[in-house]
């Protein structure tokens, strides 16, 4: 059995669509699927009807982002939100609609200071009438799109952490992002905890949150499956497993292909009956 709780859409950072995402689940021998797309929750109407009719076993989830301060640095912890039979919605729908608002004013005024500094082509028409979720990457594969001149690599120094056209965003912290999840009824996880940059918040963070999961299995080959089942095993939390898939063409260092990180049938029964999947 293949179970994958961690991969993205169209409708964030990811290049197949939903039902995309279903048809290469498939192809894969993947059993469960969820959908959790960067701060949104539009790209799962079309995911799960997909897999319905597919015959896929689809979850509806988000990823969700959120941010920690440690000591004056802002780590981002993201959050993956699975939902529960009863989830409602109300209130995180309206906060995502708030985020992904600024979002697109920081994209806008992100890519105007990279047009004015760099001189890189730039089509902000485009970029206000699309109902995507704009990240960093979003903002890249839009500046190679029109700057097929310009080796990608040179472009993303323009988007990247150290640009000087750099435009932060602000972010739940991390403890009221899982409390908005769960308010909703979302089994919560602490997503690939292997890429917190300091390694000795990882611990703290889970004390300060209401996770229910933990990502131990996750497609990063630096990723240390053993410490973080300990780490789970400590608090209290679930296994749970994600190959963070967002393109078939993409390098395996980080994301992996839908179903190369899964959870055992063993592992994945105490999340399958909370969620109350068949």
């Amino acid at each position: 059995m293949k179970i994958d709780l961690h991969c993205h859409s169209t409708f964030s950072d990811g290049v197949l669509t939903p039902r995309e995402l279903v048809l290469r689940a498939k192809a894969n021998n993947v059993d469960y699927l969820a959908l959790t797309d960067h701060d949104t929750l539009l790209g799962l109407p079309d995911f799960m009807n997909s897999g319905k009719e597919l015959n896929l076993n689809t979850i509806e989830g988000i990823e969700l982002t959120t941010y920690y301060n440690d000591n004056g640095k802002t780590e981002h912890i993201h959050c993956v939100g699975l939902a529960k039979k009863d989830a409602k919605k109300d209130s995180l729908s309206n906060y995502l609609k708030e985020i992904n608002k600024k979002r697109k004013n920081r994209a806008l005024e992100m890519l105007s200071r990279i047009h004015d500094i760099y001189g890189y082509t730039v089509n902000l028409d485009e970029i206000s009438k699309t109902n995507s979720v704009i990240t960093r990457k979003s903002m890249l594969d839009h500046l190679v799109k029109e700057n097929s001149n310009i080796d990608p690599q040179v472009l993303r120094i323009s988007t990247s952490l150290d640009s000087k056209a750099y435009v932060p965003t602000k972010y739940i912290k991390v403890e009221d992002g899982t409390r908005l999840l769960k308010e909703n009824n979302f089994f919560v996880i602490f997503a690939h905890p292997c890429l917190v940059k300091n390694q000795l918040i990882v611990e703290t963070i889970i004390k300060l949150s209401t996770f229910d999961g933990i990502e131990v299995k996750y497609s990063y080959i630096y990723n240390d499956e053993q410490h973080f089942k300990g780490i789970a095993q400590k608090y209290n939390l679930l296994f749970s497993a994600g190959s963070d898939f967002h393109s078939p063409t993409e390098s395996q260092k980080k994301h992996g292909d839908i179903g190369s990180s899964t959870l055992n049938e063993d592992e994945f029964k105490p999340m399958k009956e909370i969620l109350n999947l068949k």
